[in-house]
């Protein structure tokens, strides 16, 4: 018994320290902005260490299993790609910056193709259509769990198509395709924004970062999505 309580203490005290050494690590690429830079300092021990040793000790969830995902952008991204992940998906946000770091929230989203209008015009404040960028994907979402997202704009659950509660944008070339969650236009509004850094078959993942207007609070941590079958 006392070797197995020794065993759990050991794996706890090992996941934390991985979790605020991967920490630094994010602040630290983010610091840089270089995505070269980034590349030449990444180092896997960080997800296996991560997997391994967090494996039994938090981030459960009862949505698809998730590890922390590449931290760069996936790019090029074109937009038959991100056409092809319209579709529901089961979702999961984990922590690991922020006042919820180690905690997960889980649950669904759908993404469905945004209308011609919508996907390459804007109407700011309501003070006329402006050709800005390509936004070729729309949804809604449910979550349950608190990971410390922003919840002043767009109720996620919000299927109107003035004010989606997902709303995506695509640069092919350099950010590639990100989405932001609750997204509405406000000067001083909060944000949540979900970067694609990778994306096979019927799943995507990535980091995501959320921020409340001109304050210092700040969130973050990884996602995972998996395509639901027809039949659930």
């Amino acid at each position: 018994m006392r070797e197995a309580h020794f065993s759990r203490s050991f794996a706890a005290e090992r996941c934390t320290l991985l979790r605020l050494v991967e920490r630094s690590y994010i602040i630290l690429c983010e610091f840089v902005k270089h995505r070269t830079l980034a590349r030449s300092i990444r180092n896997p021990i960080f997800a296996i260490g991560l997997v391994s040793g967090c494996a039994g000790v938090g981030w459960k969830s009862t949505g698809p299993e998730c590890a922390p995902p590449p931290l760069v952008p996936l790019v090029p991204f074109s937009p038959a790609r991100a056409e092809a992940l319209i579709g529901e998906y089961d979702f999961v946000f984990v922590a690991d910056v922020g006042p919820r770091a180690g905690h997960s929230a889980h649950g669904r989203i759908h993404l469905t193709a945004t209308d011609t209008l919508r996907r390459y015009y804007i109407n700011p404040f309501g003070q006329g259509w402006l050709r800005r960028g390509d936004r070729p994907l729309m949804g809604w979402a449910e979550l349950r769990g608190d990971v410390g997202l922003a919840t002043a704009g767009a109720p996620l659950t919000s299927r109107d198509p003035a004010a989606p509660g997902v709303v995506s944008v695509l640069d092919s070339l350099v950010r590639g395709l990100t989405f932001m969650l609750g997204y509405r236009l406000m000067l001083d509004g909060g944000g949540n924004e979900l970067t694609v850094t990778r994306a096979e078959g019927n799943r995507f993942e990535g980091r995501w970062e959320s921020g409340i207007g001109p304050t210092t609070y700040r969130a973050a941590g990884f996602f995972c999505a998996q395509r639901r079958s027809p039949d659930r």
